[in-house]
């Protein structure tokens, strides 16, 4: 029974061309949801991911795939149950910069104007500290490496992620 149980996974997987998720901790990934809210005017327009949330956990059980637990890149709240890999993306938000770039311009090339890199911006830092609400903006404590600390509106993608996890990490342990 076992046998023929492995025998029509393989034929289905094959059919299917079904790969084995190898999100790590720390993948950026989008959320997918199917589920059209009760009450919702946009049914046809419905944007089937979410997110961009950050992997801060995999869980693996035995005879069982892998599960993931997530948090939201922007506001740190975790999901409170586990997600399959089947419902997650990598996100990529890279790729549209390329995409930007074989696609055909709308301005005329006198009006565009160059786009400065934005990590230009950004003097070094070590760690966020803390977050707060000011102003309906987001506000994050951070620590410089001259051991200075200052509010800032806007961070790093990558101290971002770093504070995240952290902060995931906290949470769990109380």
């Amino acid at each position: 029974m076992t046998e023929n149980k492995q025998e029509m996974k393989a034929e289905y997987d094959k059919r299917n061309k079904v790969t084995e998720p190898t999100f790590k901790i720390g993948d950026k990934v989008l959320l997918e949801s199917k589920r059209v809210k009760p009450g919702s005017d946009c049914v046809l327009t419905q944007r089937p991911f979410s997110g961009p949330y950050f992997v801060s956990d995999v869980i693996a059980g035995s005879g069982i795939g892998e599960a993931y637990k997530l948090i939201h890149v922007n506001n740190g709240r975790s999901i409170k149950s586990l997600v399959s890999g089947n419902r997650l993306k990598l996100y990529e938000a890279e790729k549209r910069g390329e995409l930007s770039g074989r696609l055909p311009r709308v301005q005329a090339p006198s009006e565009v104007k160059p786009v400065k890199d934005r990590n230009d911006d950004f003097e070094p830092a070590v760690r966020i500290l803390r977050q707060r609400m000011k102003d309906n903006k987001r506000e994050y404590l951070v620590q410089f490496k001259d051991n200075l600390s200052w509010w800032c509106f806007d961070v790093t993608p990558a101290l971002l992620q770093q504070y995240r996890l952290k902060q995931t990490n906290r949470r769990r342990r109380k």
